[in-house]
């Protein structure tokens, strides 16, 4: 219907009406998920931005439509939500969805990469890039190199040591928060030959003693350490 309204440019303006609870619950009826409503929010959303100041209230309805969909997503736990998925207790097109628009950028990282190691080889390709494009949207430094590293465990051999080395760098622009940068080279660490693990581990030791907070100061020591008996095992 939408793409009706779209094509007829008489009927344009109609495509505000589809911002309502009563289209929200038909494509929940027909689809499971709310995705088909919100593209014809965001359509109706693309025809308010040219269609004139009169329709600034409908784009600000559809934000908040989008708003009200996705928050309602963020209330499940993205692991739970995969769990869920791969036992059957949910569908998938509804669990990706809501997934794919959970506010935890990081847990929607794992969440994805849990649906691969449990899907066909299509969808574990698919959702592995997925994943990946997912850890560069990640704010949190230490998360985003943790993240870089989950993906890259389950790559090609070729592509993981791409994607740690882009690990090193994110670990390295970590500045000031020094035990998080600790945390981050040996993150990168454990997945290197032993020689270049000992070499990350030794530059994550620099500059521990740095931190001022003492209990910031144990966790980077303790990251080290740990990673550091693992360095040895290896060996």
């Amino acid at each position: 219907y939408r793409l009706h309204l779209e094509i007829l440019a008489s009927a344009r303006a109609r495509l505000g009406g589809l911002m309502c609870h009563g289209w929200l619950r038909a494509w929940q009826e027909l689809e499971i998920t709310e995705e088909g409503f919100l593209n014809d929010v965001l359509a109706a959303m693309e025809y308010g931005k040219n269609a004139g100041p009169e329709w600034l209230g409908q784009v600000i309805r559809g934000a908040l439509c989008f708003s009200s969909v996705r928050s309602r997503g963020s209330t499940f736990d993205p692991d739970l939500l995969a769990i869920a998925i791969l036992t059957g207790s949910l569908n998938q097109h509804a669990g990706l969805f809501l997934i794919r628009n959970h506010d935890d950028t990081y847990g929607r990282v794992k969440a994805l990469l849990a649906l691969a190691n449990g899907l066909d080889n299509l969808e574990r390709s698919n959702l592995l890039y997925e994943a990946l494009h997912a850890t560069r949207r990640i704010e949190n430094s230490w998360q985003h190199v943790e993240a870089l590293c989950l993906v890259a465990d389950q790559l090609p051999a070729i592509e993981t040591r791409e994607v740690l080395a882009e690990a090193l760098v994110a670990a390295r622009k970590i500045d000031m928060n020094y035990w998080q940068r600790a945390h981050g080279l040996c993150t990168v660490a454990e997945r290197m030959p032993p020689d270049l693990a000992r070499d990350l581990i030794a530059e994550a030791l620099a500059p521990v003693h740095r931190i001022t907070y003492e209990m910031d100061r144990a966790i980077a020591l303790y990251a080290v350490v740990r990673h550091l008996r693992f360095g040895l095992t290896q060996e």
